[in-house]
């Protein structure tokens, strides 16, 4: 009871902040598209950007990992108040069953959303699970930044997560799409791994645009 009362406190909290917030969210018309025809899709994002996707979870019915810690079973609470839908498990434990609970709710028209370089690092490297995941739902993936202009950086975080200023400006936006990744790819392949990091970097670049203008 105590720890559903500390999580809606945060929520709260986060809610009245990003209520100030003036988000820009830019998609590509492919997702849009997408999105529109309730083709299945992969969105791909950084673990340490996760306090600004929270807002897009309802938008996008995402369905998200959360571990199987007491860490987990708070944030699992956190996004869903947010929308989200949770399946437990991480590249550590509960892998498989976590997988297979996603690829069920994008059956039922929701879309996983992937911390790629989580749930402990290192910072930015890209795991396979966001690769694995595209090739068996045969979907894209949208690699999404999340830049704010003013943000409360969280140095000591492995993830260098951050969480934006009330009144700053916050870019959310979403590249053109990679994939799906093909039933005989090697979902380990670094070739992978490098064009989701560029592509990443290309969305950083374009977003940050946003903030200058």
């Amino acid at each position: 009871m105590l720890n559903r009362l500390i999580v809606f406190f945060v929520y709260l909290l986060h809610r009245l902040a990003s209520l100030t917030w003036r988000v820009i969210i830019v998609e590509s018309e492919q997702m849009r598209k997408d999105l529109e025809t309730k083709t299945p899709l992969v969105l791909a994002h950084w673990h340490g950007e996760q306090s600004g996707l929270v807002l897009v979870a309802r938008r996008y019915h995402v369905t998200i990992m959360t571990s199987q810690s007491k860490d987990g079973e708070l944030m699992t609470k956190f996004v869903e108040l947010y929308g989200a839908k949770t399946v437990r498990g991480s590249s550590s434990k509960g892998a498989v069953g976590a997988l297979k609970g996603m690829i069920r709710l994008s059956q039922n028209g929701y879309n996983p959303s992937i911390a790629v370089d989580g749930p402990r690092g290192p910072f930015h490297s890209i795991k396979p699970g966001v690769f694995e995941i595209s090739r068996l739902i045969d979907g894209r993936i949208y690699p999404g930044v999340v830049v704010p202009a003013n943000a409360w950086p969280f140095k000591k975080t492995w993830d260098r997560s951050f969480f934006p200023k009330p009144f700053s400006k916050v870019v959310i936006f979403w590249d053109e799409p990679m994939g799906p990744v093909s039933k005989g790819s090697d979902v380990r392949s670094d070739d992978l791994a490098q064009e989701l990091v560029q592509r990443f970097e290309n969305a950083r670049q374009k977003a940050l645009k946003y903030i200058v203008g």
